[in-house]
């Protein structure tokens, strides 16, 4: 099917290379250009304050990534194609609403608070869907940016308005109702409006179909599902592509929407090559020699007419010779080609038999009189020999025909050919007609021997010619049975097939429920795959930032439902998340202080010369310092901790204090309280983060594969 894209570049040769892959033939004429427009002064600042950026289409993802050189912002594109085309510009964190505008308002609603920020809605000067207002009235504040806007063309393309006017194009096809009126507008101007009556309209929603108001077209039709491959699915029901060609256009096979039309000029077609095969018939021309048309009667069809033809010929040869032996040696005379192998339609038949009647019609006229008929008395002596010699050439045809007629009941059992049975009827009612006329005619011939008796041996005539009627009629009689056990297997195969079809469709029925399902469960899992992730690294800054975390936690509480494992992690978090937890700095700037005060405790005594060196040790403080302090001694464990601290690694610093004793351990235990509630929210983080990535790449795996292991 040829199928006209109107969407602007680059979508439309990705849009055209997906209706190539089902059989179409794309046409493309973008109805809209991009035209970038200035990036505003303060775009750096107002992506940065905002909690995220919301994305209506894959210019808006692509312009964005022009505008900016930054790629870890929180994305919410409208649907899966805006989704991929941000990611392919290099943004990681994104979420897809897999919909439309109103369905990016839902996740937006569901997954942001108004309170943590602004909004930018970054995307083109119109833009699709009221995303703005919708999410202002529930309680955001949302910034617009334009980025580019799309421009409309002036004018079709030659080749396209050449392509509607002349009928060619079947479909047209809309992605925006922007791009829809643009064609509308430019289709007006050029006059080919009136053309479209015969072509259908298919846009990805009612909107975009609502813009191509104004136009006759054949058939609208708006996607059940407002995707590319909404599209495509609308564009199969009109007319599904057959496999391995290229357009359906030319098909001459009507679809369901064409049949009114196309059955109309079917048959004026057929019309026309049979008015063309007529005059080749009466100059003498054979049927073999002309092109045979395109639905003729098919072979058996062919053969019963042939055989009819043979039979009219023989009794008309035998009535006709006794008074014009030239025309019957000229009639039968052989052909180049052989007429019965051909397959030859009704209108060719009546065309061949016409100047037979034409010679009956003349024989009955000569035989209503006795008159002349003895001056042919001598010819019909002379010929009686050559009309024998005639009717061995035509016991020779009838042999072939024998032969062709085991050829046919040899071959597999095909279709009835449409219209076969109502063509042998209308030739068997022909013959009937000539055979009661050949009676007549004998009954005549009768009254001319008694008149010239003893002349001709009429009887042995008239027996020639019922043996041969006889022979005629057997082999009819024979030629409706193989017809009709012909009929009798195709019925029963097409039962057969009928029955599979049946249950093909019934196992592709299943096997589609089945793909749909595990389709929605795998998009669940996808979506709170991604949401786990995202929410980790929330934490994660809230936790780098030392301050509370109680806004970022309650995002688990949605995860959290029917998950075990993400109530857990919430759990963990809970008892820390409204003051939130020390960051690793802090707390290395607080062990100073922490280590002096264990060295000192550890030097003190109940003597006074140790509580003297005691006090002086808390007022100057002389310690070893470094990793490579050896021993068990509160210095060399402070020493050991501290130097750990300085590598970033707080599980060990946490390890080493532990292993002070009293009283050295009690300056320590305040310390201790702290870094074990950061170590616990950054583990709890830790594991959120890993069960995310785990349930994506249980995504990524075969089906019928082991999942893939998840640190716990």
């Amino acid at each position: 099917m040829r199928v006209l894209v109107t969407r602007p570049e680059p979508e439309a040769r990705a849009f055209a290379a997906a209706l190539v892959a089902r059989g179409h033939e794309p046409v493309l004429a973008p109805m809209l250009r991009l035209v970038a427009l200035s990036v505003p002064d303060d775009l750096v600042e107002r992506l940065a304050a905002a909690q995220a950026i919301l994305l209506t289409s894959a210019n808006g993802a692509r312009t964005l990534a022009q505008a900016t050189k930054v790629r870890g912002y929180r994305i919410f594109a409208v649907g899966d194609a805006t989704a991929r085309a941000a990611r392919d510009s290099g943004f990681t964190e994104v979420v897809s609403a897999r919909g439309d505008a109103q369905a990016l308002v839902a996740v937006v609603s569901k997954w942001l608070q108004p309170g943590e920020g602004r909004l930018v809605h970054a995307g083109g000067a119109a833009k699709a869907g009221d995303v703005a207002t919708s999410l202002r009235s529930a309680g955001f504040a949302i910034d617009e940016i334009a980025l580019y806007d799309m421009q409309s063309v002036d004018t079709l393309p030659a080749d396209v308005v050449q392509m509607v006017e002349d009928g060619r194009l079947d479909a047209a096809t809309f992605f925006s109702p922007r791009t829809a009126q643009a064609f509308v507008k430019v289709a007006v101007q050029a006059g080919i409006a009136p053309f479209l009556a015969c072509t259908v309209a298919v846009a990805i929603s009612p909107a975009a179909l609502a813009g191509a108001d104004g136009i006759p077209w054949r058939t609208r039709i708006a996607a059940r599902a407002p995707t590319q491959d909404g599209v495509l699915a609308s564009l199969d029901a009109v007319a599904p592509p057959q496999p391995g060609s290229p357009t359906m256009s030319d098909d001459k096979k009507p679809t369901a929407f064409e049949t009114s039309v196309d059955d109309k000029q079917q048959t004026s077609g057929d019309s026309r090559h049979d008015d063309a095969l007529k005059p080749a018939v009466e100059d003498g021309v054979t049927a073999a020699s002309v092109p045979p048309p395109r639905r003729g009667v098919g072979v058996v069809g062919a053969f019963v007419s042939g055989l009819v033809a043979s039979v009219v010929v023989l009794g008309g040869a035998l009535a006709i010779y006794m008074v014009q032996p030239q025309a019957v040696r000229q009639l039968f005379s052989p052909t180049a080609t052989d007429a019965g192998s051909a397959p030859v339609s009704r209108e060719a038949m009546a065309a061949a038999l016409k100047p037979l009647d034409d010679k009956l019609k003349q024989l009955e006229a000569r035989a209503g009189t006795a008159d002349g008929a003895s001056r042919d008395l001598a010819q019909a002596r002379q010929a009686l020999a050559a009309l024998q010699s005639d009717l061995a050439a035509v016991k020779s045809r009838q042999e072939t025909a024998d032969a062709s007629i085991r050829t046919l009941t040899d071959r597999p059992s095909t279709p009835a050919v449409p219209g076969s049975t109502d063509g042998a009827g209308d030739i068997a009612r022909q013959v009937a007609a000539l055979v009661d006329r050949l009676d007549r005619l004998e009954k005549r011939e009768d009254q001319v021997g008694t008149a010239v008796s003893g002349a001709v041996d009429s009887a042995a005539l008239a027996r020639a010619i019922g043996d041969a009627e006889a022979r005629q009629r057997d082999q009819l009689a024979r030629t409706a049975t193989d017809i009709e056990r012909t009929r009798a297997q195709a019925s029963s195969l097409t039962d057969r097939l009928a029955a599979v079809e049946k249950d093909v469709t019934a196992k592709l029925d299943a096997v589609r429920k089945d793909v749909a399902a595990r389709g929605d469960n795998d998009r669940r899992a996808g979506d709170r795959a991604a949401a786990a992730i995202g929410v980790a690294a929330r934490l994660r800054q809230a936790i780098d930032a030392g301050g509370p975390f109680a806004a970022d936690a309650e995002l688990l509480k949605p995860l959290a439902t029917g998950d075990a494992t993400i109530a857990a992690i919430q759990g963990e978090l809970a008892p820390f998340a409204s003051a939130g937890v020390d960051t690793r700095r802090k707390l290395a700037a607080a062990f100073s202080e922490v280590a002096r005060r264990v060295v000192a405790a550890d030097l003190a005594d109940d003597s006074w010369g140790e509580r003297l060196l005691g006090k002086l040790k808390q007022l100057v403080s002389i310690r070893r310092v470094g990793d490579d302090a050896a021993g068990a001694t509160p210095e060399a464990i402070v020493a050991r901790a501290e130097a750990a601290l300085d590598a970033g690694d707080v599980a060990k610093a946490v390890a080493e204090m532990k292993g002070l004793k009293s009283p050295a351990d009690v300056p320590a235990r305040e310390w201790l309280t702290r870094a074990e509630a950061h170590l616990t929210a950054q583990r709890a983080i830790d594991r959120l983060s890993l069960y995310g990535i785990g349930l994506l790449s249980r995504l990524d795996q075969p089906a019928g594969a082991p999942p893939a292991s998840t640190t716990k």
